[in-house]
């Protein structure tokens, strides 16, 4: 736990993302998104409140980051 967060794990997908060329190049990657199922598929959807949270997280890492509050 670092600041009294969890750590982020790891895990894999069925599916191929850029991210795997960056990390094999040494640059640290996090894949992140809303939850839901079917991507990329004929029939692919998300949780809405997944995704209102995911946009109030970036809105908070960006913030946080550029050190405004």
């Amino acid at each position: 736990m670092a600041n009294g967060r969890p750590e982020p794990r790891q895990v894999a997908f069925p599916y191929w993302m850029e991210s795997a060329l960056w990390e094999e190049a040494g640059v640290p990657t996090v894949v992140c998104g809303p939850a839901g199922d079917g991507l990329h598929a004929a029939e692919e959807w998300v949780d809405l409140a997944q995704v209102r949270a995911f946009a109030d997280g970036l809105v908070s890492a960006i913030r946080s980051f550029c050190g405004s509050k």
